[in-house]
């Protein structure tokens, strides 16, 4: 999947990487209140939980286009 983006997505900015549920859904819904546009690569690692120690063990990475790289980060920031 990485290399698909790397060369075909136009969403290749990684604007946030969150490693629980509720932060993801905080993150995307500030992204959608300011109309930014996203794409989210789910990563999971069977083992991540039993490091961290609870049970959501996916890493969430958000990417955006590189134009709106700046209006993400704002929205992300609010």
């Amino acid at each position: 999947m990485r290399l698909f983006r790397k060369f075909f997505s136009k969403y290749k900015h990684l604007a946030y990487t969150a490693f629980e549920n509720e932060k993801y859904l905080e993150v995307v819904s500030k992204l959608k209140q300011d109309g930014v546009m996203f794409r989210t690569e789910i990563i999971r690692s069977l083992h991540t939980s039993e490091v961290i120690g609870h049970h959501d063990n996916a890493q969430y990475e958000i990417y955006v286009k590189e134009s709106d790289k700046h209006k993400a980060q704002a929205a992300i920031n609010k």
